[in-house]
């Protein structure tokens, strides 16, 4: 009986450092991966993108939203609880660029679109993209956010 309850207590342990390891904070420099937040708004009348992305998620910003991202970065765009989105339709490029190549793709069973940067994207580049969605009373929208990559960091 002593050796199972000191077998399970050594098992706990190991998943509990497996845990917190798993949940440490990403770095500020991290950019594997950066989500973009969208939700509808409407403003006189006319409906528009309230948007944040993980990179500061303080900064709200309306339809401009200027998300920095890396070379390789896989770019997530999800909408928030109770957006006022029925449905994205379409995130893609305005023009077909050097960041944004092909439209983002769906993640199946979601609501979530995603895209991966080209690893050869170049650096100091801005590009606008689109994104199609229709609000909660189906009606049709677009948006056109930007996509920004920055001046080469220094090694």
């Amino acid at each position: 009986m002593k050796k199972i309850l000191i077998l399970l207590t050594g098992i706990v342990f190991i998943i509990t450092i497996l845990v917190a390891g798993a949940c440490s904070p990403a770095k500020n420099n991290d950019f594997k991966r950066v989500i973009i937040y969208l939700q509808a708004h409407e403003t006189n009348g006319e409906k528009h993108l309230k948007m944040y992305d993980s990179n500061g998620t303080t900064i709200v910003v309306v339809d401009t939203l200027h998300t920095e991202v890396r070379p390789g970065t896989k770019v997530i765009w999800k909408l928030v609880k109770d957006s006022g989105i029925k449905k994205a339709e379409k995130i893609g490029p305005k023009n077909q660029g050097k960041i944004i190549i092909n439209d983002a793709t769906r993640i199946l069973f979601t609501k979530r679109f995603k895209l991966k940067i080209p690893k050869n994207a170049p650096w100091n580049t801005e590009e606008k993209y689109d994104i199609d969605f229709l609000d909660k009373d189906s009606k049709p929208h677009s948006i056109d956010p930007y996509l920004k990559i920055p001046k080469k960091p220094r090694d």
